[in-house]
Formats: structure tokens, C-alpha cells, sequence
């Protein structure tokens, strides 16, 4: 993994500069030995004057092959992409970075304004600015969390202006307690929306931190040297109001449209493996919802949520970055099949052990009903107009089904994959993934036992044939409440965690997915797994 380190060089440091107005924006030559006691290159660094955002620069010597626009996550700033880029320069790659409305040397002097409208417009400025320093140059935009989200939407904005897209994490479907209504609402009543607090620890906290793996001593220390790192960077920004994270949930809020009206563009989206901030079912929602034919989506397996910025990029990571962008972003243009499983990077020399076997898969029902959301398993009776989805956890990387067998109706149909309710059903091993991920599954107006198959495999299948697979195990998990046993296979092993439904606070979303309540827990060492669930309809 990459040391991480910071730039920590601005105006602010008295460095020796040199003007110049070429294009009507100033250079500031970092000094050799500035440079070398805070361990940037000797790369231009770009300031803001005359209108222009904050930045930094990375430029090559002579003429760049291509120049990349860079995009920083929520509480960073433009420096966060040192590492990367200073890699990039050695490959005769431009690399540029600014700093957003409110972040960066816009919050250092005084100006924490969050306007990521305004933010947009300075993309299209600067990547016209890039266009004319380097004529004839392919540009990509490239963003990662809120930046990546940024991104996405400039690219969809000014589609003429860049090669290609690469979008990391710009989801909002969180882990955690990042999705506080309640608190931010007591927040809004006692204090108002102007009243800040710091939002900053818990994005560092839920950002590195090993989920679903035990870390060895040396990730222990790594994480914990980014974490510090992170948590005292000069330029970082902490503290936010109400107001201001409204600004960013309405800014999440339009990937979805952006990404409608991407038609033609390369794109590629990335998810750490080991990310406990964003849900993988988030960011992969947003990629189904990209109308380009050019679109790849991967997984870094041993990234967290960082993966581009702060030098936690491993070298892995890197080479696929480099071959995505050499034979999709700049090669004559292959379609690929929309809904092809995510691609895996081992993003480091030495990736955490995976586990072979699928022998701890649970799953628990999120139920929604007037207004309010229960955590609790299919020994609930439920009610017409009741709203559920599963949340399945693999001890691998595999694949989710949900067929219904019997209806009350009589219908027998695929409820997921289907287009209408998602078509990525990859679930993340080690990871709570929500199925469907695009709606829940309603309850009609007649009453019976609905029975459905939740089924589970290593490998993607057909979904015209999914239970006629050899190799399935089927068990029948009964809904009936008297204690009385399920019926089980001699293969497999299936337990109870038997209680009722459990309301879920907002406020401690993070501790109910941790909770055993109403957890199924199957034991079974065979590559696909079936389980036929009874719901009682009254």
C-alpha cells in the first residue's frame, strides 16, 4: 500500500512563485527545497486567482497523453490526490484537482459556503481551461464520494468536454449512523439550521475501518495512520449544519437523473470491498441507471471507502485504472452486456484472506408498516399494504435470488432480478445487502401463505432455470410460530434467533443491522443454497 502523505504547501507558506497569465490564470512554481520538506514534487501547483477555484496541478515534462480533472470526498480537498497523481505524471498523465465550493482553501480563508452548483460551473471553467493549456488532449473527470457524485454530474452537464468518467462511491445509501433524521431534526427544532457540529469524525470513522474481516497488526496500524492523518489534515473540514448537510443530501439526490442522461459516454464505477461508509447496492443502483452502452463497474477488494485519494490506492488498483482508461475511455468505443457482474481488483500486494465457505449466511426482513420500519423474519404475520425486503449476509461473494413459488394469487414469477425492482443482485461477502435494491415487495389485497424462494449462489444463473441447478439445497423454513422445527435438509443446518418484530431507531441504524433480532442462520457448505420461505398473509 502507498505511504500516505499530504500537501500541506499553499500561499499560506510563503513559497517563492512565478507569475504567469497564460490563459488568465497564475502558476505558483513550488521552490525545490518547500517542496521536498513537505513532499510534493516540484509539479505546478495552481491557486485560485482571478476567479478561478483553488487548485492543484500535476503536470508532466513535455506534452501530456491525456489530462484527468480530479474531484475530492466530502471534508477533503484537492492536495488529497497528491499520491495519485504524482504516480500519473511518471506515466505522462496531466492531472488537475480543485478544491469545492466550501472545502479546502474556500473554507481556510473563511469562505465555508457549501454550493456545489457553483462547483459544477468550476468544472466546466477549468476543463476548458485544461482544453486550451493542452489542445488535442483527452480529459477525463474523475470524483470519489461527494466528489464522485460532483463528477457525475459535470460529466452528464458537459458531455462534449471530457473522454470518459470514472465514479467512485457517489452513493448515498450509507452504513452507519451518518442517516440521522431524528438527530438532525431535534438539531433544526432546538438550534436551528445554522447551529454546526461535527459530522467530520464519524465520516472518518465509518471510512477506515476493516468490516466483516479481522485485520492483521499491520492493517491495524496502517488504518490507524490514516485515520490520524485524515482526522488532522490542515485543510480538512469537520463541521457542518444542518443546512449544509441538507446542501449534500440534495446534491446525492440527482445522481439518478445524471446518470439517465449519460448516453454515450465511457464509464467506470468503483467500490471499495471493505467499505463500511456506502453500500455497494447504492453505488451499483446508480451505474444500472446509466444509459451508455460503455459502462464497467469493479470492486477493489481490499480498498475501504478510499480508494483514489490519500495514497490508498494499491498497485493493482492502479493498473486497472491505467488499462480501463488505455482500452475503454481512449479506444474505439465495445458496448458491454448492462447487466455484467462487477469486476474484482486485488487492490493490494497482499489482500485479506477470503473465506471459502458460505457456511454463515443469514438473513432478517425489513418490514415497513404505517410509517415505520420493524426488523423481523417470516414467523411475523403480515398484513396487506405491508412493504419487506430481505437483508442477506454471505460469508462470500455471490449472487441473490427471490422467486415467488406460491403467491395468494397463484402467480409464480421472478421478483428479483427483474428491472422494475433491480437487476444487480451481487451480494458482497461479509456485507448486509438489501434485496431488491431499487423498491420493496407489497403485500396485495389476498390474504394466504405466500411462499418464496430466497436463494444464494456463488456463481451468477440463469434466471429462467435457477432452481433446477443440481447442485442446490433446498430447505423449507415454515412460518408457523409454535416452536415447532423447520424442515431441514441433512446437508444443512438452519437456526433461530425467534423473537418479535423489533422497531428500528433511526437513530442507531448501525447497531440493527449488528443485532441477532429475528436473524435466520443457515449452515451449509454448497455453492448455491435455496431457501423456500412461507409468509402468512392476513
Amino acid at each position: 500500500m502507498a505511504e500516505l502523505r499530504y500537501t500541506a504547501c499553499d500561499v499560506g507558506l510563503g513559497l517563492r512563485f512565478m507569475v504567469n497569465l497564460k490563459h488568465g490564470f497564475t502558476r505558483f512554481a513550488i521552490s525545490l527545497a518547500i517542496a521536498a520538506s513537505c513532499g510534493v514534487s516540484a509539479a505546478l501547483a495552481v491557486v485560485d486567482t482571478q476567479g478561478h477555484p483553488p487548485m492543484h496541478s500535476w503536470l508532466p515534462t513535455g506534452q501530456p497523453k491525456m489530462a484527468v480533472l480530479c474531484i475530492h470526498g466530502l471534508g477533503l480537498h484537492s492536495g488529497s490526490y497528491e499520491d495519485l497523481a504524482q504516480r500519473w505524471i511518471k506515466d505522462g498523465v496531466a492531472v488537475y484537482a480543485i478544491d469545492a465550493r466550501g472545502f479546502g482553501q474556500w473554507y481556510k480563508r473563511g469562505e465555508p459556503k457549501l454550493d456545489f452548483d457553483a462547483t459544477i460551473k468550476d468544472i466546466g471553467d477549468v476543463s476548458d481551461l485544461i482544453a486550451k493549456e493542452h489542445p488535442g488532449v483527452p480529459l477525463l473527470v474523475m470524483g470519489e464520494s461527494m466528489g464522485g457524485a460532483l463528477a457525475l454530474q459535470a460529466a452528464s452537464k458537459y458531455q462534449d468536454k471530457y473522454a470518459g468518467l470514472i465514479c467512485s462511491v457517489p452513493a448515498r445509501d450509507r452504513f452507519g449512523d451518518l442517516n440521522v433524521d431524528l438527530k438532525l431534526g431535534l438539531k433544526v427544532l432546538t438550534k436551528g439550521f445554522g447551529e454546526r457540529f461535527n459530522a467530520g469524525d464519524a465520516v472518518i470513522k465509518y471510512g477506515t475501518i476493516k468490516h466483516g474481516n479481522a485485520a492483521t497488526p499491520e492493517e491495524n496500524a496502517r488504518i490507524e495512520a490514516h485515520r490520524m492523518k485524515w482526522s488532522n489534515d490542515p485543510l480538512g473540514r469537520k463541521q457542518y449544519s444542518v443546512g449544509e448537510l441538507l446542501v449534500f443530501s440534495n446534491l446525492v439526490n440527482k445522481n439518478v437523473a445524471a446518470a439517465q442522461l449519460l448516453k454515450s459516454m465511457p464509464v467506470l464505477f468503483l467500490q471499495g470491498g471493505h467499505d463500511s461508509l456506502i453500500r455497494p447496492s447504492g453505488t451499483w443502483d446508480i451505474w444500472e441507471y446509466l444509459q451508455t452502452p460503455y459502462k464497467d463497474k469493479v470492486i477493489s477488494e481490499a480498498s475501504e471507502h478510499l480508494i483514489l485519494e490519500n495514497g490508498q490506492f494499491g498497485e493493482n488498483d492502479l493498473k486497472f485504472l491505467n488499462d480501463w482508461i488505455k482500452n475503454k475511455a481512449l479506444a474505439p468505443k465495445v458496448a458491454v452486456n448492462a447487466t455484467s457482474e462487477p469486476l474484482k481488483v486485488d487492490g493490494a500486494e497482499s489482500a485479506p484472506s477470503v473465506i471459502k465457505s458460505a457456511s454463515n449466511l443469514t438473513y432478517w426482513i425489513e418490514l415497513k408498516r404505517n410509517g415505520k420500519t420493524f426488523r423481523c423474519n417470516n414467523k411475523t404475520q403480515f398484513l396487506s399494504g405491508d412493504e419487506i425486503r430481505f437483508h442477506v449476509r454471505a460469508g462470500v461473494d455471490g449472487y441473490a435470488y427471490i422467486l415467488m413459488q406460491q403467491g395468494s394469487g397463484g402467480a409464480r414469477a421472478m421478483l428479483f432480478p427483474e428491472q422494475r425492482t433491480g437487476t444487480n443482485n451481487v451480494i458482497v461477502g461479509g456485507k448486509d445487502c438489501a434485496i431488491p435494491t431499487m423498491t420493496y415487495l407489497k403485500f396485495d389485497e389476498n390474504p394466504g401463505v405466500e411462499k418464496v424462494s430466497l436463494i444464494f449462489s456463488k456463481k451468477p444463473m440463469n434466471v429462467n432455470n435457477v432452481l433446477r441447478d443440481p447442485h442446490t439445497v433446498t430447505a423449507y423454513v415454515s412460518q408457523d410460530r409454535t416452536g415447532a422445527k423447520d424442515l431441514v435438509p441433512t446437508r444443512m443446518q438452519l437456526s433461530w434467533d425467534d423473537t418479535a418484530p423489533v422497531l428500528m431507531p433511526k437513530t442507531e441504524p448501525d447497531a440493527m443491522l449488528a443485532s441477532h433480532s429475528s436473524l435466520v442462520k443457515v449452515a451449509c457448505a454448497e455453492d448455491t443454497v435455496a431457501l423456500d420461505i412461507a409468509l402468512e398473509h392476513k
